[in-house]
């Protein structure tokens, strides 16, 4: 089963390659070495990141979820 830090990490994953994408088609300022990086490094499924990319995702989820919790405490 997978924790809640895990099923966030993923949808974060998720939402973040959607606005990728849609930077990629309309930005024109991008570089091709970033374009290129973006899509054989982080264009493909949260199981399927390197460990380093998905703890980009995992300090973004914990960062979000200290808010919240901070959040309901006020």
């Amino acid at each position: 089963m997978k924790t809640k830090i895990e099923l966030i990490s993923e949808q974060i994953h998720e939402m973040w390659m959607r606005w990728a994408k849609n930077i990629l088609k309309e930005e024109t300022n991008i570089s091709e070495e970033r374009k290129q990086r973006w899509i054989k490094d982080c264009f493909k499924p949260y199981e399927a990141l390197s460990e380093e990319m998905k703890q980009l995702d995992r300090d973004f989820a914990i960062k979000m979820i200290s808010i919240i919790e901070n959040k309901n405490e006020h």
